[in-house]
């Protein structure tokens, strides 16, 4: 069992921060220098897949917050419209899945209806690398308590063994671009197939990840998410994802990448 633990605030001369925000921004500033590093490496344009990037993230955090807002504070925000405003805190994930499905086709839009799929290639292991960074915040923050076991990666909350979703998911996104190290060049044969690929991995992990999210955890003095016919609605969303991506992969298989590669922007 991992013991339960508290990380200080870090004071760093004039500024103080904790450590999930450290990570965070830490995620962000790795995913990043990934993006330029595959970008350059496949022969793309690094300015349209960073700023792809950044434009993504903010469309995530956008999303994140109003979701957060409308879908657990929706007396409050009807009080007090001001909460929507970005930085006034709050966000959730499938706010987020939202935010980034509506900003894919407006950042990487290719010939006629197409994508890009090419920078996708590129970016999906990079945000899954930056994001798994995050999650190891959201671990050292204890912000995702599970289900009360005695697995021996469980956190001793108090009253309680539980799992730890930010740990859960972390593991997740590391194996995800491990395999992405192991078998992308194989994937990028067909463009498209590595982001794909690593979507339908995400969707399906983070299904069961879900399934080990606790639902007693009022008894930490939080909040546990709604149930609607057993699922919560981040396992509604994962399981679309994952049919989503079940089914293009099935309608490309025979398809394979003819595009100019080298032709940059």
């Amino acid at each position: 069992m991992i013991p339960w633990f508290e990380v200080p605030v870090l004071h760093l001369w004039i500024v103080s921060a904790d450590l999930p925000s450290l990570l965070a921004i830490g995620g962000a500033l790795v995913a990043m220098a990934m993006v330029r590093y595959g970008a350059t490496r496949a022969d793309l344009s690094p300015r349209r897949a960073l700023d792809g990037l950044v434009f993504l993230v903010l469309c995530g955090l956008l999303f994140g917050h109003v979701a957060e807002v409308a879908i657990y504070h929706a007396d409050a925000m009807r009080a007090d419209p001001r909460l929507l405003l970005p930085w006034r805190g709050g966000f959730y994930s499938l706010g987020a899945f939202l935010g980034v499905a509506v900003g894919v086709p407006i950042a990487f839009r290719g010939p006629g209806r197409g994508l890009r799929w090419e920078y996708l290639d590129v970016l999906v292991p990079a945000a899954l690398l930056g994001a798994g960074i995050v999650r190891l915040g959201c671990f050292a923050g204890h912000h995702h308590a599970g289900r009360l076991t005695s697995f021996p990666l469980a956190v001793l909350y108090p009253g309680g063994a539980r799992f730890d979703l930010g740990l859960c998911e972390a593991i997740l996104l590391f194996a995800l671009v491990l395999a992405n190290a192991v078998f992308g060049n194989r994937w990028r044969a067909i463009a498209g197939r590595a982001a794909v690929s690593l979507c339908l991995g995400y969707a399906v992990g983070r299904l069961v990840v879900e399934l080990l999210r606790g639902d007693d955890i009022e008894l930490l003095g939080r909040r546990s998410d709604a149930r609607y016919w057993g699922l919560t609605l981040v396992q509604y969303a994962t399981l679309a994802l994952a049919m989503l991506g079940a089914y293009w992969l099935w309608r490309h298989r025979h398809r394979y990448n003819r595009s100019t590669l080298g032709a940059r922007d």
